[in-house]
């Protein structure tokens, strides 16, 4: 192979690369991307502190509050509860004397321990060694997410992330028993500081001496001035 030959390849090497560059150069002139000026994936309940970019987290704590059991499950949409339900029929019955499925028959599980059929279901180990009954707020929690509340469990339904959709579905698992789990009481209400008086007008201030009920004082009338009597004519003088 002469110099020509060589020269020849060589210059259409170098001028591929070129060409590559060139292509790669207005690639970035036609799709310009913006840098994100905060190289991160945001992750709720988790908050950067520090400075100076040392990129440290600290978790928030999630303050869960509990629904009032006895207030929300009194009123509860039974029809909602039974077509939630429905998702449920694949795993499980809840007739009295039904058949275990993948999962138990279900019949008076509301208030009965958590392996509630003994040895008459293969329940995992998890789920015989949980401690108690299922109540009301263990049910709230395992059906918003079994895997969670009790780790181990052989269920694999993912759980229901709808409050309502859980107070409706315990709220029909109470009528799968002959003799219904009684409602804890409902919670008192515990009047705010500084609430208004029921009845009082907004803004008015409070008239000293008037009932605490907020109802019009009653007015007392005034006692009437004695009489101070005419003085008496002097003596020695005409009339």
């Amino acid at each position: 192979m002469d110099g020509f030959e060589i020269n020849k390849i060589l210059g259409a090497f170098f001028g591929a690369v070129l060409a590559v560059l060139g292509i790669n150069e207005i690639a970035k002139v036609l799709y310009h991307v913006e840098e994100p000026t905060q190289k991160a994936y945001v992750v709720e309940g988790v908050e950067e502190t520090g400075g100076g970019g040392t990129g440290t987290t600290t978790e928030v704590p999630v303050v869960e509050t509990l629904p009032d059991f006895g207030t929300v499950l009194a009123n509860a949409d039974l029809a909602l509860g039974e077509s939630v339900a429905a998702k449920c029929v694949q795993c499980h019955t809840w007739d009295q004397g039904g058949p275990n499925k993948i999962g138990p028959n279900l019949y008076n599980i509301v208030g009965s321990p958590h392996a509630h059929l003994g040895d008459g279901f293969a329940y995992s180990t998890a789920m015989r060694e949980t401690p108690g009954n299922w109540d009301y707020e263990g049910l709230y929690r395992f059906l918003e997410n079994p895997k969670k509340h009790i780790p181990g469990t052989k269920m694999a339904f993912a759980g229901l992330r709808k409050s309502e959709e859980r107070i409706a579905l315990i709220a029909y698992m109470r009528t799968w028993a002959a003799t219904p789990y009684p409602l804890p009481a409902p919670n008192p209400v515990v009047p705010v500081e500084g609430a208004p008086v029921e009845g009082a007008v907004d803004g008015a201030a409070p008239v000293e001496g008037a009932p605490a009920d907020g109802t019009a004082p009653v007015e007392t009338p005034a006692e009437a001035p004695a009489e101070t009597p005419a003085p008496a004519p002097a003596e020695g003088h005409g009339g």
